[in-house]
């Protein structure tokens, strides 16, 4: 389970298939032993990578199985469900009709579509920055149950339902409600379907010819089945509804659709790069704080390098490092986080093309330069484990935790209780980057490893001058 916070090809019009330029074959080779170990590591039945540097496709590969129960091989042209990996094509269609002057993002939803009083105080930028106060749910059910089938006038009626659970812009909510919301007003904005929408003015433009949206009825050549795990034992995933809108989960597409989506985000071609950069920048709240998400993406920082990304629920992920112009698209068939950790994976690959980003399960043990640090931070980690307060710990540094849903919370808290000595693996020195969307006060980044019940955890400890916490991370392999 991954806890850490948030925690792109030159454009041709008429180019259909993008050769990959040259990757030294020792890094693809790495790449490719890393990819096949983890995939072996997680039971992730398949998976297809690509890389891109400079707006050159510099590696791509297919690893595995599509469907467990033909046998069919993942290849480069397989389609992969995104889950909310979708959640970008749907900010990106809103802000091409803020573009288009048809959408004004401070606007009320009640601007553009009708809806009960609570809606009049939240605008198009809450709902973009999960800031709304609509709860995380866009699952339309009865009785308890999902429908399998979900008409725009049923996902309108169900929204209209919901309690809200902050006034707009107080907290930052991650919501499948408020983007499912974000596609009727789409619709009711550009007087086409949300499906139509995107096809006509992202997919055809940009040649994505094997990308468009969900619709179970439909017979898609090259799909890639869904699988998740129950009791450790492979199964179907079984999400199997089907939404007229269905915006928040629902694009289908291939690695090299993405890498030409990717290339056309970053060079300006779809989206001026104004817009661009309004959508890479953290919301804040109303009390100042500034969240983890931007208008459809999730923003953060690794080892001091900014990240622009986003993971879909089906093991998928597309994640950028804008300042050094390298992206990492990692689609596997292996759903839910806490059985996938993608983000790990496509930071292991891109450790490995740029060893300033290699992280920690990755790093190789060293001698310890401040073993008395290292006890004392172990036992810091064991008291936030218990809950106990400590004068060590600033303000925000334990924002990865405590922003998490409460059963994801008490797990985290659960495997820091119980963790046992500190493996030293290296530092940063000076630190670098943000902490928590603000000026980062570390002077020193350190990690470790150590063991828990389940694996072993990989820490990631932001220091101040005088050894106070600034910020903390940390995952289990």
């Amino acid at each position: 389970m991954n806890l850490n916070l948030a925690n792109r090809l030159v454009f041709l019009a008429a180019l259909v298939t993008l050769p990959p330029a040259a990757l030294p074959s020792d890094l693809g080779d790495d790449i490719s032993a890393y990819v096949e170990k983890e995939m072996y590591a997680r039971s992730i039945p398949g998976a297809a990578v690509a890389v891109l540097k400079d707006g050159a496709l510099i590696f791509k590969k297919a690893y595995g199985t599509a469907n467990l129960e033909t046998d069919t091989p993942v290849h480069d042209d397989s389609i992969f469900e995104l889950a909310s990996v979708t959640k970008p094509f749907t900010a990106t269609a809103i802000m091409l009709l803020v573009q288009e002057g048809k959408i004004n993002l401070d606007a009320p939803v009640t601007t553009y579509i009708e809806g009960p009083e609570s809606w009049n105080t939240r605008t198009i930028r809450n709902l973009l920055t999960h800031t709304a106060g609509f709860p995380l749910s866009g699952i339309v059910n009865c009785g308890g149950s999902p429908l399998l089938t979900v008409t725009a006038k049923q996902a309108l009626d169900y929204l209209k339902g919901l309690q809200m659970l902050f006034p707009a812009g107080a907290l930052e909510e991650y919501s499948d409600a408020g983007y499912l919301l974000l596609g009727l007003v789409i619709e009711r904005v550009s007087g086409e379907t949300y499906g139509n929408f995107l096809r006509d003015k992202i997919f055809k433009p940009l040649h994505m010819d094997h990308t468009a949206t969900e619709d179970r009825l439909a017979i898609v050549k090259n799909r890639v089945s869904v699988y998740s795990m129950q009791e450790k034992v492979l199964v179907n995933w079984g999400r199997d509804w089907r939404y007229d809108v269905p915006s928040f989960f629902g694009v289908l597409s291939t690695v090299d659709d993405l890498a030409r989506w990717d290339d056309a985000l970053a060079k300006g071609t779809l989206l001026d790069k104004t817009t661009l950069e309004q959508m890479w920048t953290p919301a804040k709240l109303t009390d100042g704080r500034v969240t983890h998400y931007g208008l459809g993406w999730e923003i953060g920082s690794w080892r001091g390098h900014r990240v622009v990304a986003h993971q879909g629920a089906s093991g998928t992920l597309l994640m950028r490092y804008p300042d050094e112009g390298l992206t990492v698209i990692v689609l596997t068939n292996l759903g839910n986080p806490s059985d996938n950790d993608v983000w790990a994976l496509a930071r292991g690959i891109s450790g490995i093309v740029n060893p300033e980003l290699l992280p920690p399960h990755l790093m190789s043990p060293h001698a310890d330069p401040r073993p008395e640090t290292t006890t004392a931070l172990r036992n810091l980690v064991l008291a936030v484990g218990r809950g106990e307060p400590s004068t060590l710990i600033l303000p925000g540094a334990l924002d990865s935790i405590n922003g998490l849903p409460p059963k994801a919370k008490e797990w985290a808290l659960a495997r820091l209780r119980v963790i046992g000595p500190l493996t030293y693996l290296g530092a940063d020195e000076p630190a670098r980057g943000r902490a928590a969307g603000q000026e980062f006060k570390a002077v020193h980044t350190l990690y470790y490893r150590g063991p828990v019940d389940s694996g072993t955890a990989y820490l990631i400890f932001a220091l101040s001058a005088d050894e106070r916490l600034v910020s903390f991370n940390f995952y289990v392999e």
